[in-house]
């Protein structure tokens, strides 16, 4: 079965039968986890923050887990220029760089103006301006500044998404477009 078909058979599961039951949920840590689902269907954390690597290689997130609400503020800080509910949370010139090509000097003049991606500082960065971060564990978030979105996906399939992220990022941002155009003609 492909990714793109076991998305759509999860699509049309009802959500208690993926999610893991409550007691596992609270069995597991008192920060976040991993989950991972057995052949057998149950569920059980696969990894927590402090426990060895899963990985043969360092997690470049360094362990860090964080609920969805707070990876999209933080995103939301990002795509406001670190400010977040009229507070500044983030050095403006730490977000700059960040969202920032970093790696220009590495490409010839050729190569820079052909490449559709670049590196900032954590983000690989598009040449509209579009930023975006995956996780090993097959999460994905992207920041586009010119239409003010944000986005998240959590799929915990490692590797099984690199085929789809970037063209449902770009159907969301012809979607926008659209609604955007609806909306500029409606006024």
């Amino acid at each position: 079965m492909t990714f793109l078909t076991s998305a759509l058979v999860l699509l049309a599961t009802p959500l208690q039968a993926l999610l893991p039951a409550p007691d596992v949920l609270r069995a597991a840590t008192p920060v976040e986890a991993v989950f991972a689902r057995t052949k057998a269907g149950t569920w059980h954390a696969r990894w927590s923050p402090g426990d060895p690597p899963d990985y043969p290689f360092v997690r470049a997130s360094g362990g860090m887990i964080a609920p969805a609400r707070d990876y999209v503020t933080f995103c939301q800080a990002l795509l406001q220029g670190g400010v977040y509910e009229h507070r500044r949370v983030l050095a403006e010139g730490s977000v700059r760089a960040a969202l920032a090509p970093q790696n220009l000097a590495a490409f010839s003049d050729e190569e820079r103006a052909t490449r559709k991606f670049f590196y900032g500082f954590g983000w690989s960065v598009r040449r509209d301006g579009v930023v975006a971060h995956s996780g090993s564990d097959g999460t994905f978030a992207w920041i586009d500044p010119t239409r003010g979105l944000v986005g998240l996906f959590f799929t915990q399939s490692p590797g099984a998404c690199d085929n789809f992220r970037w063209p449902l990022v770009e159907g969301i941002e012809r979607a926008a477009d659209a609604f955007d155009g609806r909306r500029d003609g409606q006024r």
